[in-house]
């Protein structure tokens, strides 16, 4: 039998950062979601978590074969996983996958989750959440799948970055100036 101390990720904050090593801001809403997520699983028995479809895959037989048995539409679009496709360890998100359920094969525990994935354009995304164990009928081994839920974010290069703020200076230098406008929080707006 499995305990919530697997996953004990305390009541604050704090103690999730350290658990995930999530960068301030950016963070809030992913600690959020897999703590939502992992909450759900605890709540129903350690079996699959509902509510997140779109962020969510299972992925069946995570300690040999690792085959994607369902995928949510966002991951499909971002990522290009899809139903049947073997987490072979080519590159990209599904070597991440395949390490997550190699662990969880290892030693029946919630996982948390991180990648980061080079797309094409230089560009980033960077990948959080968590990967669940699932129980099988007995409620005491692994029902051998795993539920991973996890959000991302793309992040730009320094060279997609300086060409965005290139193009930005140049749209703004094209415009012209508006005259003279007063000051809506100004001292004299309520005169």
């Amino acid at each position: 039998m499995h305990n919530d101390s697997d996953f004990d990720a305390g009541s604050g904050v704090g103690s999730v950062a350290q658990l995930f090593g999530l960068p301030p801001g950016f963070a809030l809403h992913e600690r959020r979601m897999a703590m939502r997520a992992h909450d759900r699983w605890i709540e129903t028995g350690r079996k699959r978590v509902a509510g997140f479809e779109d962020n969510s895959l299972i992925i069946a037989d995570p300690g040999g074969t690792a085959v994607i048995e369902s995928v949510g539409l966002g991951l499909v679009g971002t990522f290009g996983l899809a139903v049947g496709m073997t987490l072979d360890g080519r590159d990209g998100i599904a070597v991440e996958l395949r390490a997550a359920c190699d662990l969880i094969a290892i030693r029946f525990r919630p996982l948390p989750f991180e990648a980061d994935v080079l797309v094409p354009g230089g560009a980033t995304i960077l990948a959080r959440g968590v990967v669940l164990p699932l129980v099988g009928p007995d409620q005491q081994s692994g029902e051998d799948r795993v539920q991973a839920i996890f959000n991302w974010r793309q992040l730009l290069t320094r060279g997609a970055a300086a060409r965005l703020r290139r193009e930005v200076g140049a749209a703004l230098r094209r415009t012209r100036p508006m005259g003279n406008t007063r000051d809506p929080f100004g001292p004299d707006a309520l005169a």
